[in-house]
């Protein structure tokens, strides 16, 4: 057991991607590095098995945003495990968006940790690592063909229009003085991507996915057709946002830039962060012209579009009036005048408005909502939620869940 341990530990360091050897019966688990992860296992376990996985057909899983996890059954209940390893670099922002409401969260700082030591990595170098850990384990030669790379497929239901998504939710009537200025922010950040994190999984798949059955396949190859579809989900966003009454030329160079950049990405690129930076920019100009559209002086224009943007940080007075460059007491007599709210409640209120998506379209609890909208506890967030809401966070989500 030791030569293979050391073995194991040989091959860690040439190929520098984690490895662990679980079971599942003892729950004793090795890590190589000793940087442990059991939750980030247990889940690569539970797939394998729900999805009949067996010792003669080991899986690859590719977790979002790209990141790969390599497993095989070496008996009854021990497992071999491989990764987690990225194909390509992401940005800590971007990562730790990833890990918002996944089963493993808990190992996040772990899982970081060991990306941060790996090194990028390939399919096909996940696979001969796998043969190789395996051989070392079973004195066995695994069938590389055997090996079965779990893509995630998008859903078969027809694409929502797209208009639908465009449009703001409009607050309820109590609420009117809130709803100024209306922004496509509250709605693409909360169909797509808040501040990068996913919101809608299932419509949102079936933009960044390769196989999207929604779309024409309009090329075989995998690249390709990702890229295809990125230009025709584009030109979409484009057109809805001129429909809300943008010009034609502030939104199609924003969209003009970033198609280039997808279209020169690399081989097996992740698309989602195109994505974000494609809804953001666009969102941002139509939240501009909306505040425009209100006769918002300048100076509150560019407050509320602030607070639109970055609703999920902690914004106070002194941060906003920094922002545009005046005092806080005079921002805070004219932002009242303008929009006829006190900017704490206007702040709030979005942040609650925002945090019902979640509540709707997401597996975070409500711990995670709370600390994703900055406020100061879940408490907090739970009373202020009940004030405009009537009901509990929870509450919320379950009569939600009953009603649809």
């Amino acid at each position: 057991m030791s030569h293979r341990l050391q073995l194991l530990e040989s091959l860690q360091s040439t190929i520098n991607i984690p490895f662990c050897i679980y079971n599942t019966h003892t729950e004793i688990s090795y890590f190589i590095p000793d940087i442990p992860m059991p939750s980030l296992m247990k889940y690569a376990v539970s797939r394998f098995n729900n999805e009949g996985h067996d010792i003669n057909t080991p899986l690859i899983i590719i977790e979002e945003p790209s990141i790969f996890i390599a497993i095989s059954k070496l008996s009854d209940y021990s497992f071999l495990i491989l990764g987690p390893c990225l194909p390509q670099e992401h940005s800590d922002e971007f990562i730790n968006h990833f890990f918002f409401g996944k089963p493993y969260s808990k190992d996040k700082e772990a899982i970081k940790l060991n990306i941060k030591q790996s090194k990028l990595i390939s399919i096909e170098e996940l696979k001969n690592a796998l043969c190789l850990a395996y051989f070392i384990n079973t004195a066995k030669e695994l069938d590389k063909s055997n090996i079965l790379v779990d893509e995630i497929i998008a859903s078969k239901e027809p694409l929502q229009n797209l208009q639908s998504l465009l449009e703001v939710n409009n607050l309820d009537t109590e609420d009117k003085n809130y709803s100024s200025p209306e922004s496509i922010n509250n709605d693409l950040y909360s169909y797509f991507a808040m501040d990068g994190i996913p919101v809608m999984e299932d419509l949102f798949k079936k933009f960044s996915e390769p196989n999207q059955y929604s779309f024409t396949k309009m090329s075989l190859d995998h690249d390709r057709q990702t890229k295809y579809v990125f230009m025709v989900v584009a030109n979409k966003i484009c057109q809805e946002a001129i429909r809300s009454g943008v010009g034609e030329d502030a939104v199609n160079v924003i969209a003009e830039i970033i198609c280039q950049r997808v279209d020169s990405a690399p081989t097996y690129f992740d698309v989602r962060p195109y994505y974000v930076e494609l809804i953001a920019a666009i969102s941002e100009v139509v939240n501009n012209h909306a505040t425009v559209e209100k006769g918002y002086s300048p100076m509150i224009s560019n407050c509320v579009s602030y607070i639109n943007s970055h609703v999920q940080k902690k914004l106070n007075l002194s941060i906003l009036a920094d922002i545009c460059n005046v005092s806080g007491r005079w921002l805070s007599k004219c932002f009242r005048k303008e929009v006829g709210v006190a900017i704490p409640d206007y702040i709030n209120n979005i942040k609650l408005q925002r945090s019902t998506q979640l509540l709707l379209y997401s597996n975070a609890t409500i711990e995670e909502i709370s600390d994703f909208f900055s406020f100061s506890n879940q408490s907090y967030y739970s009373k202020l939620f009940k004030e405009k809401y009537s009901c509990t966070p929870l509450e919320y989500r379950n009569n939600k869940n009953i009603d649809s």
